[in-house]
């Protein structure tokens, strides 16, 4: 679950948004922050990344509030200091 997007920064550049929930990065599954690091630490600058997101959006009407989870990739390539 992302809590927080720096702004300027590659996930802010590639549209990561706060509430996100990663699933994968490049194909590798994403269950933990560990996970994320790891990858992470496989990644240089210049690097295509790909990442698949769950984004929560709300149902609107109802007594209830629901949320429906929309499912996409955002990409791009790794810039060099991140």
């Amino acid at each position: 679950l992302i809590t927080r997007v720096e702004e300027g920064s590659f996930a802010d550049e590639i549209g990561l948004q706060e509430k996100d929930v990663v699933v994968s990065i490049n194909r590798q599954p994403v269950k933990t922050a560990d996970d994320v690091r790891r990858i992470q630490g496989t990644l240089k600058a210049g690097d295509a990344v790909a990442i698949r997101v769950l984004r929560p959006t709300p149902i609107p009407g109802g007594a209830t509030r629901r949320t429906q989870w929309t499912a996409f990739f955002v990409a791009g390539t790794l810039p060099a200091g991140q």
